[in-house]
Formats: C-alpha cells, structure tokens, sequence
C-alpha cells in the first residue's frame, strides 16, 4: 500500500485489528497515524478542526484531545454550525454540509451502519468510520436475547 493513498476498507481493517478496547480509547486516530505516516508530517505544526455533532461529555472531549497536542475539538449542535475549515467531523452531515467542507478528510458516524449517508459521499475522497466494532457485540446479543424470547415465549403484551 502505497504511503499517499489508502483505501477505507483497509483502514476499517487495521483500526478492527487493534480490537474494540482501542476504538474504544479512540484508537481510529492513532491507527491513522501509524497506516498513514503523512498524517505525522503534515499536523505536527497545525492545528486539525475536529467538529462533533454529538454531544459529548467532557471525559470524551479529554480522551480525544489526548491524542494529540493540535486537536481543536468544537461541539456543534447542527450542521450548518459546522465551519467550512473543519478536518474532521463526528456524527452525521447532510450532503450541502459534505459539499461546503472543501478541507474535510475524516467522518466518524456515531452508528453501526452508513445506509443512512448522502450518496455524494460515496464519490467524496473523505474517509468515512463508523462504530460497526464497538457496537456489532451489543446488537448481536440483543438480537440472540430477542430469539430466546420470542421462541419461549417470554414477551407478552403489557397492553
């Protein structure tokens, strides 16, 4: 793999290599760092625009500005408060918000699933994450737990 380009599927691959316990510390970062050696030449002098549509509570904001010593980390409420220098962007972006970003290189949906994403991002260059790792165990027990209950017919109607 060449050190300018690389696909999404591999880095999904690598970032799912190093286990849920580093997605969960937010490892996607530093696993960029390590697949991408660019990424450490080209932000070691400036700061990287991280946007969060979600609101995330302070330990949260700590652990990702921990990365890195130039995360600038900004919680907006809506996309269209998301400013046109952003870099990074947590949660979901409309198609007018993925068109305005001319500078935006990273999307981390907050879901298992990217069905849900404008079609315009499958053309974008932008690399899109989702939390398909962090999540994939709960949903398969939820739907096991679901199976046991319905076929022993445990869920009645609280009607």
């Amino acid at each position: 793999m060449d050190n300018l380009h690389f696909s999404r599927r591999n880095f999904i691959t690598t970032v799912g290599i190093s286990g849920a316990a580093a997605i969960a510390n937010l490892g996607p970062l530093q696993s960029l760092a390590s697949i991408h050696p660019e990424v450490n030449k080209s932000t070691a002098d400036r700061v990287i625009r991280m946007i969060s549509l979600i609101g995330l509570s302070p330990k949260e904001q700590e652990k990702i500005k921990s990365v890195s010593n130039n995360i600038d980390l900004q919680i907006v409420k809506d996309a269209s408060d998301v400013p046109d220098d952003a870099e990074v962007v947590i949660g979901d972006i409309d198609a007018s918000t993925l068109q305005r970003l001319k500078k935006l290189k990273w999307v981390q949906v907050w879901h298992a699933g990217v069905e849900n994403m404008p079609k315009e991002m499958i053309a974008h260059p932008v690399i899109l994450t989702n939390m398909q790792r962090v999540l994939g165990p709960v949903i398969a027990e939820t739907a096991i737990a679901m199976l046991l209950g319905l076929t022993r017919g445990l869920v009645q109607s609280s009607v």
